[in-house]
């Protein structure tokens, strides 16, 4: 009920939907932060859309054990991604 929920990137269409969607709501407060995209970010996007670049998902947790995944973060023992599946 009092949660924050956080996301990165996106399609513009589907950002504007939810901006525009949030100001005709009390319920929900929105900030969005945006920045320009650098040549290091469109290498970074080349290397991963030819397959050379993979992200490496440390631990897989359900939606149940969030506070877990949060707990193991903590622990910054973590040696690729952390993952809650929904």
């Amino acid at each position: 009920p009092n949660g924050t929920y956080v996301t990165v990137g996106g399609k513009t269409s589907r950002i504007l939907q939810v901006f525009l969607f949030g100001k005709f709501s009390q319920k929900y407060k929105m900030k969005i932060v945006g920045y320009e995209a650098n040549k290091d970010s469109e290498y970074l996007i080349e290397l991963f859309e030819t397959n050379k670049l993979k992200p490496v998902i440390d631990k897989c947790f359900p939606l149940e054990e969030t506070a877990e995944a949060f707990r193991y973060f903590g622990k910054g023992l973590f040696k690729g991604k952390i993952v809650v599946t929904i």
